[in-house]
C-alpha cells in the first residue's frame, strides 16, 4: 500500500471515530436529560409559594422554566450532593456567596427582567423543593425549606425587631408578594449590613410537568402544555 493511500485509509478510519464519537455524545446527552428529569420526578414535590408570585410578576409560567433546567456538572456521579443540598452549602453571610451556594443547589434557571426597574429571578432545585433567589429593589429575598429570608438594607430600632415578631410580614414589607399574605415573621437576625426577617411562608406541593417512563429510559411526555 503507498503512502498516499495509507493517509486516506488513516483519514477515513479518524472520520468514522469522529461521527461514531459524536453519535454518542448526542445518545449519551439525551439518556442523561431523561435519567436527570426522572430524578426531579420523582424527588422534587415541593415549592416555595413565592415561586408562582415571581414568574407571574415576570410574565413566565414556572412548567415552561422547568423545562429548561439541565443537569449541573458531574451529575449523576455526585447526584446525592447536588439534588439534597449539603448542609455545607448553605448561604452564608459572606458576600458573593449566593452564586456559588446557587451553583452547588443542583440546578437553576435564571428568569431574566422584564425591565430595568425588576431584578432577575433565580429558581433552583434544592432539597427536594423549587426555592427563589431574587431582589426586591434593595431587599434581597431567598426561600429554603418553608420559609422567606428577606435582608434588609438597614438596620431596625430595636423597639421595632422586637416588635415585629409574630406580625404579618405585609406589615412591614409593602410588596405584592406579601401585603395580601398573612405569613408571620419569625424571627429578626441581624447581620452586617441590616436585619434579616425570617418569614414563615411555608411549602406548596409541586409536580415536575412531565411525566417520565421508566421503561422509556425517562423520555419526556408533556402531561399538559407542550415542551416550550
Amino acid at each position: 500500500m503507498s503512502a498516499a493511500s495509507s493517509d486516506r485509509e488513516l483519514t477515513k478510519k479518524r472520520l468514522e471515530v469522529g461521527i461514531a464519537i459524536g453519535r454518542f455524545r448526542r445518545q449519551m446527552n439525551a439518556e442523561r436529560l431523561g435519567l436527570y428529569r426522572r430524578h426531579l420526578q420523582v424527588g422534587v414535590v415541593m415549592a416555595s409559594p413565592l415561586v408562582e408570585a415571581a414568574c407571574r410578576s415576570a410574565g413566565v409560567d414556572v412548567a415552561a422554566q422547568m423545562w429548561r433546567l439541565r443537569p449541573p456538572f458531574g451529575w449523576p456521579e455526585d447526584h446525592r450532593a447536588k439534588f439534597l443540598g449539603s448542609i455545607l452549602d448553605r448561604l452564608s453571610d459572606a458576600p458573593g456567596m449566593n452564586g456559588r451556594w446557587t451553583r452547588r443547589a443542583g440546578a437553576s434557571v435564571v428568569i431574566p427582567p422584564l425591565d430595568s426597574s425588576h431584578d432577575p429571578v433565580t429558581l433552583r432545585i434544592c432539597a427536594g423543593a423549587v426555592e427563589l433567589s431574587t431582589a426586591i429593589g434593595d431587599v434581597y429575598v431567598r426561600t429554603d425549606g418553608g420559609v422567606a429570608r428577606l435582608r434588609l438594607p438597614f438596620r431596625l430600632p430595636d423597639q421595632v425587631a422586637n416588635a415585629v415578631v409574630g406580625q404579618p410580614v405585609g406589615l412591614l414589607v409593602g410588596h405584592p408578594w406579601f401585603t395580601a399574605r398573612e405569613w408571620p415573621i419569625r424571627g429578626v437576625v441581624e447581620r452586617r449590613t441590616g436585619h434579616e426577617l425570617v418569614v414563615a411562608t411555608g411549602q406548596v406541593g409541586f409536580e415536575m410537568p412531565w411525566r417520565v417512563s421508566v421503561k422509556a429510559g425517562g423520555m419526556k411526555q408533556p402531561r399538559a402544555a407542550s415542551r416550550p
